[in-house]
């Protein structure tokens, strides 16, 4: 509980554009990047279904997401980009 109120106080000091996944399970904001959109991991959710929903490649969101080594492990909460045309 602790650690979630240190995150909690960090999370409040800093903006989004810095905003980046953290240790233990909690996901922060991703900076804002042209060409992309930032996605937050629904549960459920598999990166061939977001690839379809939007339009794109899982190979594409995974080159997007050099954090994402394995393409069936991603986390409900966690923030990726989606290439956009």
């Amino acid at each position: 509980m602790e650690n979630m109120e240190n995150i909690e106080m960090i999370a409040e000091e800093l903006s989004a554009e810095q905003m980046t996944e953290v240790a233990g399970g909690a996901f922060r904001m991703l900076p804002e990047k042209e060409g992309f959109i930032v996605y937050q991991v629904q549960h459920r959710d598999a990166l061939s279904r977001i690839a379809r929903a939007y339009n794109t490649t899982v190979y594409r969101i995974m080159k997007a997401n050099p954090r994402i080594k394995d393409a069936n492990r991603i986390y409900t909460g966690q923030y990726i980009y989606i290439p956009v045309a």
